[in-house]
């Protein structure tokens, strides 16, 4: 059986919620090897008062973020298109074409998008001279990484400004700006 990348939704004393998908073949009883954290997650500077968060999909490995920012009392909006998991009542939603909008009130954007859909991202960003964004910005980038971490099978290549990266080693969270995604 290949590795499957799994992402905390949430975690607790008594374990932790992944995100879906779970591999169909998963039932309970199971047994599973875990690793990881693998690579890089999201580092928010302690001056972000104002974050942005923008999903191209499912916006569920966003969550653990919204409840860190939160609890230091940050400003969240949300910009995603489709349904939406349960969310504080606190956090702003918009629809995923308002995110260039957002961008201009944002101290901090956070990304969840699929490898394949990378090349778009400077659309749904708006034309911006040379690429320019009023706040710094991370982005979380799914893609299968089969080698579980190991950095020995390329197939989970990100395309940057210094080269390819892999997302299971230098990952899966990149600086915006280092990505090569205009």
């Amino acid at each position: 059986m290949l590795p499957a990348a799994l992402f905390s939704a949430e975690v607790s004393t008594q374990g932790f919620r992944a995100v879906p998908p779970i591999p169909s073949e998963w039932l309970p009883g199971t047994d599973l090897r875990l690793w990881g954290p693998l690579g890089n997650g999201f580092r928010l500077d302690w001056n972000v008062r104002r974050l942005a968060l923008a999903a191209l999909e499912d916006p569920s490995c966003l969550m653990p973020l919204i409840a860190q920012s939160l609890e230091r009392g940050i400003d969240v909006t949300l910009c995603a298109d489709g349904p939406l998991p349960p969310l504080p009542a606190s956090v702003e939603v918009a629809p995923l074409n308002a995110l260039s909008d957002v961008l201009t009130w944002a101290d901090f954007l956070a990304i969840d998008v699929p490898l394949l859909k990378l090349p778009g991202l400077g659309a749904l960003l708006g034309s911006r001279p040379e690429g320019y964004l009023p706040c710094l910005g991370q982005v979380l980038i799914h893609t299968a990484m089969p080698c579980a971490g190991m950095a020995e099978c390329g197939v989970c290549a990100v395309p940057t400004r210094r080269g390819w990266r892999l997302a299971c080693q230098d990952g899966p969270v990149f600086d915006l700006n280092l990505l090569e995604w205009r």
